[in-house]
């Protein structure tokens, strides 16, 4: 709903370019779609944009004719202001996220409101959970990316059954003895006819539709199955940490599902870690209590993509996180004297709170001479070794026990 965890307003304008008036019939249903929403957030756009509808419980439509697309996209980043700004002065946080949509030229019967409104709804799912935009254009959309990703959807249950998602393990190294100490475990997908398909085509997709959920389970129970095989046939034993979504964490029984799995495979903890994105602690009142469910159940928590643009100190103060890995980002500041003091301000205040240091993204020995000297423990990144597959890194285990 509108009021849940992330209240979400959807506007969807419909450019005219003539001042066509519209016929009763037309006029008729859009009253209808204003009449039906009842929230004062909708009300508010409705006074400006002339109709509002409240669909499927999770979003707003406005229907406005209106001749010029720049003035469009103006009186609305004004009234989504408007709304903020007087939810701040009220002591009330809200996320609101309008789209727009421009399409048909012409709106002169019923028959055209299916249509237009199925656009409208095609151009906000592609930005809906976004917060750098607060709008989209119909005619702005990339529907090659559209039907591609409409495509994976569609196979995500078979890649599921047939085991397409592959488990690859990036490896992390002392700082200072330059030996290995663990992994992280990233997930891959390998297509029947061997292509890979590369993350970031897939998993911003599934955060937005929820298969998120799924897939983090499936790489949860690989990682174990994996790490149970490698404890039976002797192998030397290091703890591979795995992400988990921002979106799982909203799931009510996360932490008896992760534990229930672990245990099914009777495996310690201390071999399985969990990686959380800062981003993950933003607007989720519950983020604490979980961080202690997990800890409680054994697990380690290291806090994700440390300085990668939702960073604040206070999440170190307030949240208790074993490990930070700073996000290759603050990496790349190494050789920038500004960058550098941030750097030695971020890693003396969260050894102060007793967190070990993870250095992402580390590509050159400058980089991780200056990271040695500030003390961190691990170093993750290229300079020591890509993301694996299963058979790779296994050689990298043999080698350490050498």
């Amino acid at each position: 709903g509108l009021y849940g965890k992330e209240a979400m307003i959807t506007q969807e304008l419909i450019r005219m370019n003539t001042e066509i008036k519209l016929n009763r019939n037309v006029e008729e249903i859009l009253h209808d779609l204003a009449t039906r929403s009842g929230v004062e957030e909708i009300e508010s756009f409705a006074e400006i944009f002339g109709f509002a509808k409240r669909s499927g419980g999770d979003f707003a439509g406005i229907i406005r004719t209106t001749a010029m697309r720049i003035s469009a996209k103006i009186e609305v980043e004004r009234e989504v202001d408007t709304v903020i700004a007087g939810k701040k002065l009220e002591g009330k946080i809200m996320s609101v996220m309008p789209f727009l949509i421009l399409t048909y030229l012409n709106l002169a019967s019923k028959e055209f409101i299916d249509p237009l409104y199925g656009n409208a709804v095609l151009a906000k799912h592609q930005i809906k959970g976004r917060r750098d935009r607060h709008y989209m254009f119909y005619d702005e959309l990339n529907h090659e990316s559209i039907q591609e990703n409409r495509e994976l959807e569609d196979h995500f249950e078979m890649a599921l059954e047939k085991e397409e998602f592959e488990i690859w393990y990036q490896p992390k190294y002392s700082a200072h003895t330059r030996k290995l100490v663990g992994a992280e475990a990233l997930v891959r997908w390998r297509r029947q006819d061997g292509s890979l398909i590369p993350p970031l085509k897939f998993i911003p997709l599934f955060e937005r539709n929820g298969n998120i959920i799924r897939l983090d389970e499936y790489v949860f129970r690989a990682v174990c199955r994996q790490q149970k095989a490698w404890q039976e046939q002797g192998q030397k034993m290091f703890p591979v940490s795995v992400n988990i979504s921002r979106v799982s964490l909203y799931y009510s029984n996360v932490v008896e599902k992760y534990e229930s799995i672990i245990r099914s495979y009777d495996l310690d903890s201390k071999y399985i870690q969990l990686e959380i994105t800062e981003s993950a602690t933003i607007d989720n009142n519950e983020i604490f209590n979980l961080l202690e469910q997990f800890h409680t159940a054994g697990f380690k928590i290291l806090l994700d993509d440390f300085g990668s643009g939702y960073s604040s100190l206070s999440t170190l103060n307030r949240m208790h996180f074993d490990t930070i890995k700073l996000d290759k980002s603050l990496v790349d500041y190494i050789g920038d004297d500004n960058g550098e003091k941030l750097l030695n301000s971020i890693t003396k205040l969260a050894q102060s709170f007793g967190m070990e240091i993870t250095a992402e993204g580390v590509e050159t020995v400058e980089q991780l001479m200056f990271l040695c000297n500030l003390d961190c423990d691990d170093i993750q990144g290229y300079y020591f070794s890509r993301p694996l597959p299963v058979r790779e890194y296994e050689e990298c285990l043999k080698e350490a026990c050498m």
